[in-house]
């Protein structure tokens, strides 16, 4: 059984260094074959990762960019990795092809740890 929180609490100390763990997790989880083991540590990981956060929003916004945010640090925040780790999670649950969505989130979490590490002062490599 999974420990559930009732509300998401914003990644900030101890909560951040467990996601940041779970995002680790996850990432090793995605590099091995598919298989019934694999798929129930997915779904541990990932309900994990998306309790209580809050779900897309109905309207939809389009970021301007300016020049010095297009070097921001991408973070878990952001709404199409938790979009795209929702999808993950329901086509696993759904026992549905999900290796292509995998491949891509696995490749944005190198990016996000890394980024992580970076801002942290880690002395570690992704």
């Amino acid at each position: 059984m999974i420990a559930a929180s009732p509300r998401h609490i914003s990644a900030t100390g101890e909560n951040r260094e467990l996601e940041f763990l779970l995002l680790g997790d996850l990432r090793e989880i995605l590099e091995q074959p598919v298989g019934p083991q694999t798929s129930c540590w997915l779904l541990a990981i990932l309900d994990m990762l998306l309790v209580g956060r809050p779900h897309a929003r109905q309207s939809v916004f389009l970021p301007v960019e300016h020049a010095h945010e297009r070097y921001r640090a991408t973070g878990l925040e952001t709404g199409s990795l938790i979009d795209k780790l929702r999808r993950l999670r329901d086509r696993v649950a759904h026992r549905a092809s999900h290796a292509g969505l995998a491949n891509e989130i696995r490749e944005e979490l190198r990016e996000v740890m890394m980024d992580r590490m970076s801002s942290a002062g880690c002395l570690y490599d992704a």
